[in-house]
């Protein structure tokens, strides 16, 4: 039996010291099943509960997979739940596929509904997530 790499998909760095997790989709994410997405956010949401983290800067830059409808609801959620861990603000670089954009804001405004306390911005760039997620409360 051959365990889940969530590494095959996703680059992540945590920042202790700002208490940061910062991921990077990989160009592999284009080849995603829904349940390999699933694996590898519940991997990332286990490093934010893990290391106390309270921001997260989610790069979506290069991922080509696009969250269907019938798991909206699910990646809406984790927002909450990452919020309910003690995440204050989530910094979405945006993807250069429309399509995958597209249903990330859609996600966002879904995730609205839920009443989940973090702030969530997109970004253009890196440099931008992470001076806002920098800045004094």
């Amino acid at each position: 039996m051959k365990l889940f790499d969530p590494l095959k998909f996703v680059d992540y760095n945590i920042d202790g010291k700002n208490a940061i997790l910062y991921y990077q989709w990989k160009k592999e994410s284009e080849t995603m099943a829904e349940d390999d997405y699933k694996l590898t956010m519940a991997f990332l949401l286990n490093q934010v509960k893990e290391y106390d983290l309270k921001h997260v800067i989610a790069n979506q830059v290069d991922k080509k997979f696009t969250i269907g409808l019938s798991i909206q609801d699910w990646v809406a959620n984790i927002i909450r739940v990452v919020s309910d861990f003690g995440v204050v603000k989530i910094a979405i670089i945006e993807s250069q596929e429309f399509i995958a954009q597209l249903s990330l804001e859609q996600l966002v405004e879904a995730s609205k509904k839920m009443q989940h306390k973090a702030t969530v911005l997109f970004f253009k760039t890196k440099k931008e997530a992470y001076q806002w997620v920098l800045e004094e409360e």
